[in-house]
């Protein structure tokens, strides 16, 4: 099971009410943000299947793609939150400086901010 970490303007990330990330500050920064790119879909093969892709179509992820790794991690945006999915502390870093941009803070699944 995936660990999820969050960008959130709410005192918590499950919060129902709260501030939001508009989409269009979303876009702003992924645009002026030269590791980060917008992306429609995420495609993964699986571990045990390697011949099968999984794809997913989501509005207005960020993929940030890392260059040692190889890996692809993607910035899940809703206006409560955006999640990357079992971030590396590399990718964890990353979110830290998002998060500083949009004036928000990034906090794991169980609520402890990073």
């Amino acid at each position: 099971m995936a660990y999820d970490i969050h960008i959130t303007r709410r005192n918590n990330w499950f919060d129902k009410e709260g501030p939001v990330i508009s989409e269009e500050e979303w876009k702003r920064l992924v645009g002026e943000d030269s590791e980060l790119k917008l992306t429609d879909y995420a495609e993964s093969s699986l571990k045990n299947k390697p011949f099968e892709i999984v794809r997913l179509k989501k509005h207005l992820m960020g993929l940030l793609s890392d260059p040692i790794t190889k890996k692809d991690f993607y910035f899940v945006y809703s206006p409560e939150k955006i999640t990357v999915s079992d971030a590396e502390r590399n990718v964890v870093e990353k979110m830290k400086q998002v998060a500083q941009k949009l004036d928000a803070k990034v906090q794991g699944d169980e609520g402890e901010l990073y």
